[in-house]
């Protein structure tokens, strides 16, 4: 037919191969992605699983441990020195208020109380025939005033003998059990040397404990504490706390808190070893991700893998850690803006790598559209 020219079938072929071809790199061109990096984001990527990180305000329990004393704790002692003359009391023994515990050998405290009985008799005796000649002007002014001295430090003297032979014998001070009993009968003992230390029933029992800094800060006076002793295996006992101290132990690098038991049934020794959970008032607003996400970690510090969606890259970042509780890790810093963090596969990744990343049932979190690799 005329107006109709004839191509060999072979060039039509050749033809439309080269549009497809041509077409199929302008799309790929669009689109950023080579076929084998489509190859690659779907089979040849680390699989890793993903999980979303949380942050909320919780009170978290503190685990510790301690000891029971008694609130009150008196060292008792001798205000001189001398020989133990009688101890009437042994080591856990009860006694009542104003009991006789010891005493010294009184032979050398009674004749210094002697002597200086005698020597303010005589300060007397001496003031009124001094005062007697100062009025008929045979002594001056002075020398009344001078006698006088004389008197008021001879008095101070005897007070002071007398105090002294007063506390040459120990008593209780309050009612309560002999907790430990230092000295013999025979003795030679220095003055304030301890030789019994009683405790005391009128004030309870309380627990003490060491905090390090990071749990510390987050207890306040009035927490409640429950605590548990192996003596009472299936028991617990309400306490609060009582006392925080303000400076930290340097031997031991630990604060102390003190946890007052409410009244109980039971009977307590001192030094009996407790376990007490203390449960704080005060929240705390923290992230929390699983203890398994963590990369090369220490008691203070770590690190975990980020995962970005819009890229479905990983990112090495460090934390902060606060504490541990359960499975989970509390983060204080470096997840600020962050929202998916990688929970299985770390040991192989590398900060900046794309993965397939799956959520915990499977399915893949990886962007829709294909990621571009440079």
């Amino acid at each position: 037919m005329l107006g109709v020219r004839w191509f060999p079938r072979s060039w039509v072929v050749v033809r439309c191969w080269t549009i497809c071809v041509c077409a199929g790199c302008l799309l790929a061109s669009f689109s950023g992605v080579t076929f084998a990096e489509n190859k690659i984001g779907q089979s040849d990527l680390p699989t890793v699983v993903i999980k979303r990180i949380k942050s909320d305000q919780r009170s978290i329990p503190i685990d510790v441990s301690g000891r029971i004393y008694h609130k009150t704790e008196i060292k008792l002692a001798f205000k001189t020195g001398g020989l133990v003359q009688s101890v009437l009391v042994d080591e856990g023994e009860f006694v009542s208020e104003g009991q006789l515990l010891a005493r010294l050998d009184l032979e050398e405290v009674d004749a210094a109380v002697d002597q200086a009985r005698a020597a303010y008799r005589k300060a007397k005796r001496d003031i009124k025939r001094i005062a007697k000649l100062n009025e008929t002007n045979v002594l001056s002014k002075q020398k009344l005033q001078d006698a006088e001295t004389v008197l008021t430090l001879r008095k101070a003297d005897l007070e002071v003998a007398k105090f002294n032979q007063k506390y040459s014998e120990i008593r209780a001070s309050v009612s309560g059990y002999i907790l430990h009993r230092n000295i013999e009968v025979n003795e030679l003992v220095q003055p304030g040397k301890t030789a019994f230390v009683l405790g005391s029933n009128r004030d309870g029992w309380v627990v003490r404990a060491g905090l390090v800094d990071r749990d510390i800060v987050r207890v306040s006076l009035g927490d409640r504490v429950e605590l548990f002793l192996d003596a009472y295996p299936g028991n617990s006992f309400d306490g609060k706390i009582t006392q925080i101290s303000q400076v930290v132990d340097f031997r031991s690098g630990i604060f102390s808190v003190e946890v007052s038991l409410e009244p109980v049934e039971e009977k307590l020794f001192s030094g009996m070893v407790a376990s007490a959970v203390i449960n704080p008032e005060k929240l705390q607003y923290l992230f929390y991700v699983p203890i398994e996400s963590l990369v090369d970690s220490n008691s203070d510090e770590a690190q975990v893998f980020l995962f970005d969606r819009t890229t479905g890259r990983v990112k090495r970042v460090p934390i902060g850690i606060a504490f541990l509780y359960q499975d989970e890790v509390a983060v204080l810093s470096g997840l600020e803006g962050h929202h998916e963090v990688v929970l299985s596969g770390v040991k192989r990744l590398e900060s900046g790598d794309l993965v397939h990343a799956v959520d915990q049932q499977g399915f893949s979190l990886n962007p829709s559209h294909a990621v571009n690799i440079k």
